[in-house]
């Protein structure tokens, strides 16, 4: 019987080849990392209950428990790992992750660095690794979260140490998961509806009319019940529910017309569900905007050959000089009026702006040259404008990266989710990308966002590098092709959506980016 003490794992031992790394994770390309290190691992299974400890080599690991929180609608597991003062220090931390169907959704892990998904090559066990040493004498406490309500079944835990490794079983996530989602369409005919997550949204004309239409699927694996739906703005309470929601199911209601408001129109949804007496979440929003919309754009760019070719991203050989080239647009539909142009490192005082700048139009300028000098170098410009006592502003970088030889070599721009963080190292796709330490960045990426790198191949032998020269958090969809089962993570800002259209999307909301996409 259990007395709250730890529990002596089972000790089987075997001979374990350390062979490749295999970051299984939303069916993308990987690539396998032959380390050719064979080892001998001593496997350790162990059994405890909820709030128990394991020892596991050097460590003890507790469970501390899930916690699911209703405003985020999310479910996190917590784990406790503390050195028992003795050797070896610990190398990672894995713990398991059913493979479910539908997959769980990871939406935050603590740490989040040094973080990768799959079957640990060492240990066997599948799911989450923290490549993050820890000594004997430290603690450290690691969570996951999950969308929805997860409920609380067995995983298995893994310590690696030294040449050796131990594996326990401990309460974790389970594949009974309670989930729904919410689609928020609006649309000022009822035949073509806009999704429109982020503003400003469709442009509607004054006198036309506005309905709404909200989606919510039952996206988890057990039968929900007392759905509900509320708006921020309007009445939603005539719209009809059924009482019972199994899993898949589908369910509309559509509300309004109502007159369009003049300016920027923002109304939030919030739908609710019922599993065993918890109530879980789900929320979206619709924009649209009428009347005036002021908005500006700027562009800059970099060029080492005097303006015969322009990047936003280019080598250079530290004798030579750069250009810079900005170009600002009125992208909204009013005229701007003092138009500010500030560089971050250089003087665009021979910038002449227009007194006026008219919808559509652009002006652009060009300074320099400027010496390139003996670093790299980032540096940025911000465009502002006014209409009716309104500030508008936008900005955007360009960089350098200063070598001894730029007659060749390619530059790599590689878009795409962060797989793994190690320090300054970040993976997207499989292929590690080496950040500059000091990079601002850093301190703000996670596992699972979006990036878009702008870099230089640096080739020795047989090891290519791909150096960052820009790293930029950018608004995309991703469209999950096939039924992966999991784990999928879902990045800071996003959420899955479609799945009532059968149209699987990761939507990630950015600054300013204007974007509606349409579902008729």
């Amino acid at each position: 019987m259990y007395d709250g003490g730890i529990v002596e794992p089972e000790v089987i031992g075997v001979m374990e080849n350390d062979l490749m790394r295999n970051r299984a994770w939303m069916g993308r390309r990987s690539r396998a990392v032959v380390l050719l290190l064979a080892m001998i691992a001593i496997v350790s299974i162990g059994l405890a209950q909820s709030g128990a400890a394991v020892q596991l080599l050097s460590f003890s690991v507790s469970y501390g428990g899930r916690v699911y929180d209703s405003a985020l609608n999310q479910t996190s597991f917590s784990y406790v790992v503390a050195g028992v003062d003795q050797s070896p220090d610990l190398s990672h931390f894995d713990v398991g992750i059913p493979s479910c169907t539908p997959p769980l959704l990871v939406v935050e892990t603590l740490p989040a660095e040094a973080v990768s998904f799959g079957t640990d090559p060492t240990t066997g066990v599948s799911g989450i690794k923290w490549d993050l040493p820890l000594s004997t004498s430290e603690t450290r406490t690691y969570s996951i979260a999950f969308l929805g309500s997860v409920a609380e079944g067995d995983v298995q835990v893994a310590v690696k140490a030294g040449n050796g490794f131990e594996i326990a079983s401990l309460p974790g996530p389970s594949c009974q998961t309670a989930s729904i989602d919410l689609d928020k369409f609006v649309s000022n005919d009822g035949v073509t509806w806009d999704n429109a997550d982020d503003a400003p949204g469709p442009e509607y004309q004054a006198g036309d009319q506005v309905s709404f239409r909200f989606v919510i699927t039952n996206v988890g694996n057990v039968e929900v019940t007392g759905i509900g739906l509320t708006d921020s703005l309007f009445d939603a309470s005539a719209c009809s529910w059924p009482e019972t929601f199994p899993v898949g199911a589908l369910a509309e209601c559509t509300i309004g017309p109502f007159a369009v408001t003049e300016g920027q129109h923002t109304n939030v949804a919030t739908a609710t569900a019922l599993y065993e007496g918890v109530t879980i979440t789900a929320d979206d929003d619709a924009h649209y905007f009428s009347g005036d919309l002021p908005a500006i754009t700027v562009e800059k760019q970099i060029s080492k050959n005097g303006g015969s070719t322009w990047a936003d991203t280019i080598r250079v050989n530290r004798v030579r000089d750069v250009v810079y080239r900005f170009v600002v647009t009125n992208t909204g539909n009013v005229p701007l009026s003092n138009l500010v142009l500030v560089d971050d490192t250089y003087s665009t005082a021979s910038c002449i702006l227009p007194a006026e700048l008219v919808p559509g139009a652009s002006y652009e300028c060009v300074i320099g040259p400027f010496p390139t000098g003996e670093s790299d170098h980032t540096n940025t410009v911000t465009a502002s404008g006014d209409h009716e006592g309104q500030t508008v502003s936008d900005t955007d970088t360009a960089s350098y990266r200063v070598t001894a030889d730029d007659t060749s070599g390619v530059v790599i721009i590689i878009e795409g989710p962060v797989e793994e963080i190690n320090i300054n190292i970040i993976t997207i796709f499989g292929i590690d990308i080496e950040v500059d330490a000091n990079d601002p960045v850093l301190t703000s990426i996670h596992i699972g966002d979006i990036v878009r790198v702008e870099g230089d191949l640096l080739e020795g032998g047989t090891t290519i590098v791909i150096v960052a020269v820009t790293v930029v958090i950018v608004d995309v969809d991703i469209i999950l092709v096939g039924a992966p089962s999991g784990p999928i993570f879902v990045p800071i800002g996003c959420k899955l959506t479609g799945f009532g259209n059968g149209r699987i999307r990761l939507k990630c909301h950015g600054k300013g980016s204007g974007s509606s996409r349409k579902s008729s």
